[in-house]
Formats: structure tokens, sequence, C-alpha cells
């Protein structure tokens, strides 16, 4: 079996060593260096909040970074949403009220108009 080489742009026999000289394309941009290695990802920057803060008596304080920002929606019971599409859920009216009552209830008020 052969494969494609894209630093010296031949081919090469992959029952062979692989030349020295054509290793280094293999891992550079894939993260193949070091795949154990920990990922550090830079933290967001500052921003002013726009839902208050219980904290700060109910003023929009001054977010500066994952830290703080966890704990702002953590204090203040505030959900992040995302741009993910959401699916329609069934509404839940209880064990005491069936579906069929409230297509009947439904119909009967749309006839009324």
């Amino acid at each position: 079996m052969i494969r494609f080489c894209r630093i010296c742009r031949g081919w090469h026999d992959l029952a062979e060593a692989w030349p020295t000289g054509c290793l280094g394309h293999f891992a550079k941009g894939r993260g193949c260096e070091a795949p154990d290695s920990p990922q550090i990802i830079r933290d967001i920057d500052p921003y002013q909040a726009v839902g208050g803060d219980v904290a700060n008596g109910g003023k929009p304080p001054k977010i500066g970074g994952r830290r703080q920002h966890r704990e702002f929606l953590k204090r203040n019971n505030y959900v992040e949403v995302g741009n993910e599409t959401l699916r329609p859920q069934k509404p839940d009216y209880g064990p005491e009220v069936t579906e069929r009552e409230v297509r009947q209830v439904y119909e009967r008020l749309r006839d009324s108009r």
C-alpha cells in the first residue's frame, strides 16, 4: 500500500519506514505532537453583564473571566442559552387533565368566537 506525501509531493510505500524529511506534515495543525498533553483555552474577555446581580443590589456587574461568569449565572439562577435549535415539547397539564379535555376546551373556545 502506498500513500501520497504532501511534503515531497511523492508516493511512499507504507511497508517501508517513512522518510525523515517527510514526517513533519502529519503532526502540524492536527494536535498529534503530544496527544495526551493538556489543552489551554484562553479566558473570556471582560464584559458588562446585561442582567442584574443579587450580590450587587440588582446592578449588572463587570465579569472578568469564566469563573466569575459561572458564579454569576449560578448565583442569579440564570441559564445560558446557545444557538442550538430547541425541540418543541408537549405541554404537561398534570395527571388530572387529559389531552382529550384540552382538545374539547380548545374547540369550544374556537367555536365561540
